[in-house]
């Protein structure tokens, strides 16, 4: 627990005094003229004087790569995090909960060198406070993997079959460490709360005979989940006799005889046979999950595990509470993400404002804070706000110079010219203006600009202004696409940090709650390879 404080206290360090930065919205980069409110002229100047745009990335990158090898840089870095001073006052970013866009950050970094080796040592992996617990669970998947080859084999086989690069990796990985686990925990379910499609539940029960119970609160969701495992299963047969060098055609008594094994597998004539059943529902608390696994599943007082790949937003919290609070509940694997999607106790957005308003008119209870969830942050009334949540999604890794993150670079620039454009013409702007993803329907900027102003109800206007007019804008801010690019890499350096703080935040509530019961030490476990997949932290709990 002491050294999950200490990791945390060094990224909200960092934090603290360069949250403005990551909230920065880039709409406003004109507007604001945040290249020089927000930069102090060395810093602005060595990014003017970068050769490449990647060279920011790859400074950070570098810096990475050093602290994890290189113990006299990592000691160098955590001299530089603890003796970092807090602002005195602080920034007043969030007053009386209400984001102050301009507010600046204080710099205590002179140089980009040092900026992007402190942001490196925010990593997870370089706070040192994941690489045990995976190395733990990585030795459990090659015990699981070196013990059945021909089930791992057909288990890829599977995967590769089912899903694209990605969501195999994950999905491989991520049944891997949940069996192992249920099996070395004795829990004999899995509930996926918030399963989605449903690939984790299928792989789990097909590839691993495991029993698992899917949750979703959309019915769409879990229609297609049924069909989707239904086909699945049909081919699983087969896949398992390619894998194994078995791919003679079958004669239709043959066939015949498998679909009688799988429907009388599927019918449960053995009560600890594998199964797996999708439900749709929205699950209150933990009396109620408690509620559902046993009339589902007839559940025998046996211990259950949660799991969740890729819970979205609030969910990861709620999962969080629902096993401390589930005497059944043996086990948690959660991966987290969308981070924008949090609820946060000491700070809104405007945009989350508007949201609140009209559930409270429609009578939708608003949801429990998700961050902070310690008591540790909590006494600080710590907030990170929801640009920066936004940004946390951002992986410095996968910024290449992709035609996607090129055509992603154009969009933002063009938002960032229409909204100097509205302000010029209205003589205001509004922070709850949404376009929308219109940047690849657009060629150019006179495209974006008609269509952006009739997404925002401004057809009226756009009428009034000419087209020579709109052209001009960007003729006249070239000049700020190379800026507004630099500064969002500079703005992403700090998105692990956020991302840490989240996850600390999340594992050391985890550990206050142990204290106050028996259970083993959480854990915080990097399980996917983040160029594949970006959110590749799983928490890892079992009483």
């Amino acid at each position: 627990m002491e050294s999950v404080c200490l990791a945390l206290d060094r990224v909200t360090r960092l934090l603290d005094n360069y949250l403005p930065l990551p909230n920065a919205h880039a709409n406003d980069f004109l507007t604001l003229d945040m290249w020089s409110g927000m930069l102090p002229d060395g810093i602005a100047s060595q990014l003017d004087g970068l050769s490449r745009d990647r060279d920011l990335i790859e400074l950070f990158q570098l810096h990475r790569n050093r602290l994890l090898t290189d113990e006299g840089h990592w000691l160098s870095a955590c001299q530089s995090l603890d003796g970092m001073p807090s602002p005195n006052p602080p920034i007043d970013i969030f007053p009386n909960g209400q984001f102050n866009k301009l507010a600046a950050p204080v710099w205590r970094h002179t140089s980009l060198d040092t900026l992007a080796r402190d942001c490196a040592a925010c990593c997870l992996d370089c706070l040192r406070v994941a690489a045990q617990s995976f190395a733990e669970l990585e030795q459990h998947q090659q015990a699981s993997s070196s013990t059945d080859e021909a089930s791992a084999s057909s288990t890829s086989a599977f995967i590769s079959h089912a899903m694209g690069i990605k969501k195999s990796h994950e999905v491989e990985q991520m049944s891997i460490i949940c069996d192992r686990l249920a099996r070395s925990r004795g829990v004999d379910l899995l509930v996926d709360v918030g399963s989605g499609k449903g690939y984790l539940g299928a792989c789990l029960y097909l590839a691993h005979g495991q029993r698992v119970l899917e949750i979703d609160a959309k019915p769409g969701n879990t229609a297609g989940a049924i069909k989707r495992r239904d086909n699945l299963e049909e081919k699983w047969r087969f896949l398992q006799r390619r894998a194994e060098g078995n791919v003679k055609r079958l004669t239709p008594e043959e066939y015949r005889a498998e679909q009688e094994v799988s429907a009388s597998t599927a019918t449960g004539d053995d009560e600890a046979a594998s199964f797996c059943a999708s439900i749709s529902a929205v699950v209150r608390d933990a009396q109620h999950l408690a509620d559902i696994v046993a009339e589902k599943c007839g559940a025998k007082g046996g211990p259950f595990g949660l799991i969740g790949l890729h819970t979205c937003g609030q969910l990861a919290c709620t999962l969080l509470q629902f096993y401390d609070q589930s005497p059944n509940c043996g086990l948690l694997v959660n991966v987290g993400c969308c981070y924008n999607l949090l609820t946060e106790a000491f700070c809104t957005s405007p945009c989350e404002q508007l949201q609140r308003q009209q559930e409270a008119a429609q009578s939708i209870e608003p949801p429990a804070p998700g961050f902070p969830l310690s008591a540790r942050l909590q006494a600080r009334r710590f907030c990170i706000g929801r640009n920066a949540r936004i940004l946390a999604s951002q992986s410095p890794e996968r910024l290449a110079d992709s035609e996607d993150q090129r055509q992603m670079h154009r969009s933002m620039f063009y938002r960032v010219l229409l909204q100097q454009l509205l302000l010029d013409q209205l003589g205001r702007t509004d922070d709850n203006w949404v376009v929308g993803k219109i940047g690849k329907r657009c060629p150019d900027f006179l495209a974006y600009a008609r269509l952006g102003m009739k997404r925002l109800g401004l057809a009226e206007l756009s009428e009034q202004i000419s087209d020579e007019c709109i052209v001009e804008y960007e003729h006249r801010f070239a000049h700020v696409e190379r800026r507004l690019f630099r500064f969002f890499l500079l703005r992403c350096l700090l998105a692990p940090a956020v991302e840490a703080c989240i996850l600390l935040d999340r594992l050391l509530w985890l550990m206050e709650r142990r204290q106050q019961g028996n259970s083993t030490p959480p854990r915080l476990c990097r399980i996917f390879q983040p160029k594949m997949s970006p959110r590749c932290y799983a928490i890892v709990a079992s009483k």
